[in-house]
């Protein structure tokens, strides 16, 4: 029994020893030989550890020539000086069985490295570098961004991969369809060694849809040594292999430009010629004109299928461009309309001389405007810009403007002349657009708010001047020179007393001026002399240019100890009386009066009526009054505004006395007046009469006959149940006690 067990257990241990030495025998390191060729196309690349090698990061590098026994490979960077790998140590373990494979997608850095086995032998290098995948299309040696339906275009890739790692070419078509194979020759484009995709030929065909297509080449990354990489994307528009030409309008003004689009293959040649050179232009360096002329020879299509063009016409008429395409001997034209150049004036019919006057208006074609004046080009209309929407607009003072053309009463006549330089005379030369303009003098017209007005108190001079950009209000005292100066602190004529004098600006939206002039408290009463002048459309007084403020056209004239009328005939000699003047003027009279307050005759009313105070006063529009009555009692004082000259009161009487009142009018600077009214009884109340309609006599009621209530049913009392009490309850109770005490007297 025992040798039994101990053969069992050395069984068992024997088994056991087999399966050990089976592991740790597998765990023996070996060289595998698995490892891809040389030349790509496969999962990896193989690296020696005899000879180094190259490996791009992202490739997957397959160690061979591995030492036996060696459990790791160590790639360790370059340690010279200078080096772009030190201090970068990687390693890739053995494994008992298959390949030793080293992943490059964790390096970062390019440059030298050393790998080893456990022979630690020095010196062999694996260069590591970045993949480079770039593709472009050419026609022959060109790039192209198209390509004409049924010809040919050359793949053209720049890459650092192995010969014989398997890429895809991807082209997409308009649809979004990714392409496997040429439609029209079935070629291939998928799973090729790239050798086979540098340079390739592709030949398009009517299978081919017209439209953009993308194109780009990628890696199949279990066939190109485990590198995954995708090239820069291609656009590549297929187009029909003709010629075009369209013009951006058909329809232009002599002058205007066009713009001609040219669309054919790529690098053809082509001629753009017209049907009438003599008068058609191709401006130079303008789009792909080059150096321009009235012809385009011997030009070539861009990469992208196309070029643009500008052409211009010096007439009008119907001219006819043509492209041929020298290199298909194809052609096509296009024919465009030349019209006259015009120009819309959108001006008023006329125009106040002096004002300013905005001249706009719109041109069928060109960058700019001159416009003359009466033949004449005028220095502020020499270049006018046309917007984008060839709109014009420029505001100009027709007081001086133009050379003064402006300033003269009578028809002138503007002449535009689309993006022509002339200068000075243009009689004789046709114009693109012409309008008459009528101008006028301006006129003057003033008033005085009010005419009368009492001292400390004010007044206003307002009024319209048409074609004036200001007024000077002249007011001369009752006295003359050396009286007062109707506004004491205002400025004075020529520093004049007794001249009050100020210029006011005109609205340049209504035209319109006003004043407010205060009267001083202590200034002679009287008629005070107001005059209004306005420089005419010339901007200066009188027949002087030099004389362009009020002041200036007074120059030698001496002002003091004349009269009102003689300082208006010295004005008017200075001013608008002179030879040729187009000055304004305006003259009228504001009475100055010591203040009053005056009270109308009142009448005596009944205690109750309401008690009318009425007045004048020359205080002026909206003066505050007070008014008091006082007698056997004072009312309740009224205050009330001037209005046209008169105030009215009216104090309420129905608390007062029977008695004499003193009514008082205060202005309150010491300008008061008095009347007395009697306010008598109240008069009697007439009784109203009682009216006559007689009484009518009611009808009498009739009793009504009594109905007889029915005696109600009784109805049997219900009796109410009473709640259960407990008393069940305890009787219960009282039975279960005794059954139980019987059961134990039975036991």
């Amino acid at each position: 029994m025992k040798t039994k067990k101990m053969k069992t257990k050395m069984i068992g241990i024997a088994m056991a020893a087999i399966m050990i030495a089976s592991i740790f025998g597998a765990m023996v390191p070996t060289a595998s030989a698995a490892c891809p060729a040389p030349g790509g196309g496969g999962a990896s690349t193989p690296i020696s550890l005899n000879t180094g090698g190259n490996a791009l990061i992202g490739q997957k590098i397959c160690f061979t020539d591995i030492a036996a026994n060696t459990t790791t490979v160590t790639i360790a960077g370059d340690t010279a000086s200078g080096s772009t790998t030190a201090g970068e140590v990687f390693s890739a373990s053995v494994p008992a069985v298959g390949d030793t494979i080293f992943n490059t997608n964790v390096m970062t850095k390019t440059g030298k490295y050393y790998i080893k086995d456990n022979r630690n032998l020095a010196n062999v290098e694996l260069l590591i570098g970045t993949a480079t995948l770039t593709v472009d299309v050419k026609v022959d040696t060109k790039s192209v961004t198209s390509v004409a339906q049924g010809g040919t275009f050359k793949v053209d890739v720049t890459d650092n991969l192995l010969s014989n790692d398997v890429v895809k070419l991807r082209i997409k078509n308009p649809d979004g369809t990714v392409l496997t194979a040429n439609p029209t020759t079935l070629e291939n484009f998928v799973d090729r060694p790239i050798s086979d995709i540098r340079g390739l030929e592709v030949l398009t065909g009517p299978q081919w849809k017209l439209g953009t297509y993308t194109l780009w080449v990628e890696t199949t990354a279990d066939k190109a040594s485990g590198l995954t990489k995708k090239s820069n994307e291609i656009t590549l528009r297929l187009m029909k292999g003709e010629i075009d030409i369209v013009a951006d309008k058909t329809t232009v003004a002599e002058g205007g430009a066009v713009r001609l689009t040219v669309t054919g293959p790529a690098f053809d040649k082509i001629d753009v010629t017209s049907s009438d050179p003599a008068k058609t232009t191709f401006p130079a360096n303008q789009e792909d004109n080059g150096a321009g002329g009235s012809e385009l020879i011997n030009k070539e299509i861009d990469s992208d299928g196309v070029r643009t063009y500008i052409v211009t016409f010096s007439d009008t008429g119907s001219f006819t461009i043509t492209v041929k395409d020298t290199t298909l001997d194809l052609t096509e034209d296009v024919t465009i309309t030349v019209i006259e150049k015009v120009v819309n004036f959108d001006v008023l019919g006329s125009a106040i001389i002096g004002s300013k006057l905005m001249i706009r208006g719109t041109a069928n074609t060109g960058q700019w405007v001159q416009i003359a004046v009466d033949d004449e080009i005028c220095d502020e209309l020499k270049k006018v810009v046309l917007d984008e929407n060839k709109e014009f607009s420029k505001e100009i003072d027709t007081s001086d403007a133009c050379g003064g053309k402006l300033g003269v009463p009578g028809s002138v006549r503007l002449k535009a002349f689309i993006g022509t330089d002339y200068a000075g005379d243009v009689k004789g030369k046709s114009d693109d657009g012409s309008v008459a303009i009528l101008m006028s003098r301006g006129d003057l017209t003033a008033e005085i708010s009010p005419t009368t007005v009492a001292r400390d108190d004010d007044f206003i001079v307002s009024g319209k001047a048409t074609g004036s950009r200001e007024v000077d209000i002249v007011i001369m005292s009752p006295k003359g020179a050396g009286g007062s100066t109707i506004d004491p602190g205002a400025s004075k004529l020529l520093d004049t007393a007794g001249i009050y004098h100020s210029t006011q600006t005109v609205s340049t939206v209504d035209d319109t001026f006003s004043k407010k002039i205060t009267v001083g408290g202590d200034v002679d009463t009287g008629r005070y002399l107001v005059l209004v002048l306005a420089k005419g459309g010339d901007n200066h007084y009188g027949s002087s240019a030099a004389s362009t403020s009020l002041a200036l056209a007074l120059a030698g004239y001496s002002l003091t100890a004349k009269t009102q009328e003689q300082l208006l005939e010295i004005l008017e000699d200075a001013t608008f009386g002179q030879a040729g003047s187009d000055d304004l003027y305006w003259a009228g009279h504001i009475r100055v009066e010591s203040a009053y307050v005056r009270l109308d005759p009142i009448a005596s009313v009944g205690v109750g009526a309401p008690l009318v105070v009425t007045g004048t006063t020359n205080r002026r529009e909206g003066f505050t009054l007070i008014l008091t009555a006082r007698g056997p009692i004072e009312l309740t004082p009224q205050t009330v505004r001037v209005e046209n000259g008169t105030f009215e009161a009216t104090f309420d009487t129905a608390g007062a006395r029977e008695g004499v009142y003193n009514v008082k009018a205060d202005d309150g600077d010491g300008h008061t007046d008095e009347a007395t009214v009697n306010i008598g009884a109240a008069a009697p109340a007439t009784p109203t009469p009682a009216p006559t309609t007689p009484t009518p006599t009611a009808a009498p009621t009739p009793v009504p006959t009594p109905v007889p209530t029915a005696a109600p049913t009784p109805v049997p009392a219900t009796p109410t149940p009473e709640e259960p009490g407990f008393e069940a309850l305890f009787a219960i109770a009282g039975l279960l006690a005794i059954a139980f005490l019987v059961l134990r007297i039975r036991k």
